[in-house]
């Protein structure tokens, strides 16, 4: 799905031509690209449109760091693209189809879009009316020039050098070149030369460089200009779209004038005093608060990127002449919230946040924007710029009340002394407040002492004295601070391996990810069917905990390998999967699901696995078993049941339903209630293991809210 929350600055494409016959291997990448214009119809297409519907999931507006994109129904995708202009629109309609998760989509109900790019000017019209959105162009030429005649396009007028691989036994030819300042990749194409991938590499605000990796197939002939019918697009780890192309229309009208109103914008900042020391900052769609201090400021968000954040700091700094910003307070993790963050480090700021995205800004910040470099001083940057430590503060905390779909859990912030407050209303809220922070850090510490957790902070120099005291400032230190309490045990980092069902695997892995960051934790998983995890455990290798169907803890010999105590992570019933867009059967009523599963012609599943056990005794109930047998096409993994019938190989998948809930897939619904039986995920640690306490540590970690939430959008229920 392409959307406007995206923000991307800028980059190099390479493009990669796979299963290219000898012939061609020996010619210039001119003569290659000139072939490939010419399989796809390309050469006299000056413009193009086409429609599509599917799925997408908004970038950069994850319920929780590390996480996946929240998912998004792309009912209809209509892109109009001047090849000859540089110019695109993008009409589309939409609807969330999880709760969590941001992107100013509505909770109900669908929403409308129309956006354009034109050379180096981009707007969103609202009402009728043109809106300004200077920091969308660099995303939004990007997808332009990574469609398949886009690329072809690029790569024709830019300098290319052709290199050659062997993959898989077959020649690959590479054409790489570069858009200054705007984008990378590399594409491949099939036997026809018709262009099947393009992996982009590009500039982000937060993640300072991402990758970008678009498939195109079941090309189909359209006027005589072939073009692909599936597009699916991944970006920073995570899928962002997957649709499946209607109409392709080429040479259509696709003059898009530029409003005067785009043409003349600059960015405008505004500032209203609201108390003594108290400034609310606007004039653009996300707005901030500055607060004055002693000898410093304070500034509450700095969202979008360097072309906002930029200007509301020089804004911000001028009400109070001579004193710097030195504390950088972020609401959470979204994009469009963290987009300035490291224009603001380059200020010398501490960055505040919640305790949970700290890791995740460390990592992100640690990567240069080398493709589109920001302001000397930024952080990931030459040079960089200075990074305080917080001082002067006591902790605090606060429950975020922001847009219904950002996060609900508590942030954790370190909030300076000396705040201003107005009257005495003021000051008994503040004293209610400082009650409230007095009782939940002893209940913090109370839990804290039940189990410990791995210290966040600088390492302590000799002498007990905070390390970062024995350091000139701005050399070495973290722009990132999440006020952990100082009584914190610390626990040694370790390297865990986990057993685990593969039908688990897509919120474990997520979970696992975060884990790490938050404690420095190593995770190392292997996932398997019921059988599979029942030999690696009782065969005697090492393993410290298991993650797995309650069935395996009925093998008496792989019981034995686990200390006593079970302790219960999820559960996911049966459903049914078809192709996306493909015509869903009824499975209502059981009667409905028995002929279903008859008249299909073929099933993805995993017999040997615990959903197959479940599954055998819901075809002997409907009395089928024996037809079953003919129609089940057994994988190995659930990955591959996604694979088998997203290609079409089968028609149905049948299986547990967070599985079938992926890319490619158009979920029918779950079994009927008469017929539904669950798989039950349990955790125990390993009776041999060395690292009893991290393991501890990862299993009470899957049982926290956070962690109920991941289980919950992954379509599983947790406990």
């Amino acid at each position: 799905m392409f959307r406007s929350k995206i923000v991307l600055l800028g980059s190099v494409v390479s493009v990669a031509f796979a299963c290219v016959s000898t012939r061609a291997l020996a010619e210039s990448a001119e003569a290659l690209l000139k072939r490939s214009a010419n399989a796809m119809g390309a050469t006299n297409v000056k413009t193009l449109r086409y429609a599509a519907e599917g799925t997408g999931y908004t970038f950069g507006q994850a319920f929780v760091p590390y996480t996946a994109w929240p998912k998004i129904t792309v009912h209809s995708q209509v892109r109009t693209i001047n090849y000859d202009t540089g110019s695109m629109r993008e009409d589309f309609v939409l609807s969330r189809a999880e709760p969590k998760g941001g992107g100013g989509y509505p909770l109900s109900g669908e929403q409308k879009n129309e956006f354009y790019v034109s050379g180096g000017h981009a707007w969103n019209v609202a009402g009728g009316n043109p809106v300004p959105g200077s920091r969308f162009v660099d995303a939004r030429r990007h997808q332009l020039w990574i469609t398949p005649i886009g690329v072809v396009k690029a790569a024709m007028r830019n300098k290319s050098d052709l290199q050659f691989q062997n993959k898989g036994g077959k020649s690959v030819a590479a054409v790489s070149f570069t858009e200054p300042g705007q984008f990378m990749a590399t594409a491949y194409f099939n036997d026809d030369f018709l262009v099947e991938r393009v992996e982009s590499r590009i500039p982000d605000p937060v993640l300072g460089v991402t990758t970008v990796v678009t498939t195109y197939s079941d090309y189909r002939d359209f006027g005589g200009v072939k073009h692909p019918t599936r597009i699916r697009q991944s970006q920073g780890g995570h899928p962002v779209l997957d649709v499946t192309v209607k109409e392709v229309q080429p040479n259509v009208a696709a003059d898009f004038a530029l409003p005067d109103a785009v043409k003349n914008a600059t960015e405008r900042v505004t500032t209203e005093k609201v108390a003594e020391g108290v400034w609310f900052v606007a004039g653009g769609s996300h707005n901030s608060v500055a607060i004055e201090m002693r000898d410093h400021l304070v500034l509450v968000e700095a969202p979008l990127g360097d072309a906002r954040s930029g200007p509301v700091i020089d804004q911000v700094k001028q009400l109070a002449p001579g004193k710097p910003i030195r504390f950088v307070i972020n609401s959470h993790s979204h994009f469009d919230h963290s987009g300035g963050l490291r224009a603001a480090a380059a200020e010398g700021a501490t960055i505040v946040t919640q305790s949970g995205s700290k890791a995740y800004f460390d990592k992100a910040f640690s990567v240069r924007n080398t493709i589109a470099p920001g302001p000397p001083g930024e952080i990931g940057q030459e040079g960089e710029g200075r990074r305080r430590q917080g001082h002067d503060a006591h902790e605090r905390r606060h429950a975020h009340a922001g847009h219904p779909a950002h996060y609900r859990r508590r942030a954790q912030r370190r909030v300076p002394d000396g705040l201003p407050a107005e009257g005495k209303a003021a000051d008994r809220s503040r004293r209610l407040h400082a009650a409230r922070a007095e009782r939940q850090a002893a209940r913090d510490a109370q839990r804290q002492q039940r189990q410990p957790r791995r210290e966040h902070r600088a390492p302590q120099a000799r002498g007990g004295q905070d390390s970062s005291a024995a350091r000139p400032r701005g050399t070495g230190e973290r722009a990132v601070h999440h006020g952990q309490h100082d009584a914190e045990a610390v626990m040694p980092a370790a390297e865990l391996q986990i057993l685990a069902g593969g039908g688990i695997a897509a919120p474990l892995r997520e979970l696992a990810t975060a884990f790490e960051g938050a404690t420095g934790h190593k995770l190392v998983i292997r996932f398997g069917t019921t059988p599979e995890l029942i030999k690696m455990a009782a065969s005697g290798g090492p393993f410290d905990l298991a993650v797995v169907p309650v069935d395996v803890m009925k093998d008496t010999a792989t019981r034995a390998r686990f200390a006593p105590g079970e302790t219960g992570i999820a559960r996911v019933g049966l459903g049914v999967a078809v192709r996306a867009g493909a015509v869903k059967p009824d499975i209502r009523t059981p009667e409905a699901l028995k002929k279903t599963l008859l008249e299909a012609r073929s099933i993805a599943s995993i017999p040997e696995s615990a959903t197959g056990y479940l599954l055998e005794r819901v075809f002997e109930r409907l009395g089928i078993t024996e037809a079953m047998m003919e129609r089940i096409k057994p994988q190995p993994t659930p990955a591959r049941i996604v694979e088998s019938v997203a290609n079409g190989e089968t028609e149905l998948g049948v299986f547990l339903t967070n599985v079938l809930t992926a890319p490619g897939l158009d979920v029918v619904g779950p079994f009927p209630p008469e017929l539904q039986l669950e798989v039950v995920y349990t955790a125990a640690v390993a009776a041999n293991t060395k690292e009893a306490e991290a393991a501890k540590a990862f299993i009470a970690y899957l049982k926290t809210p956070g962690a109920s939430t991941v289980f919950r959008v992954k379509g599983m229920s947790p406990g």
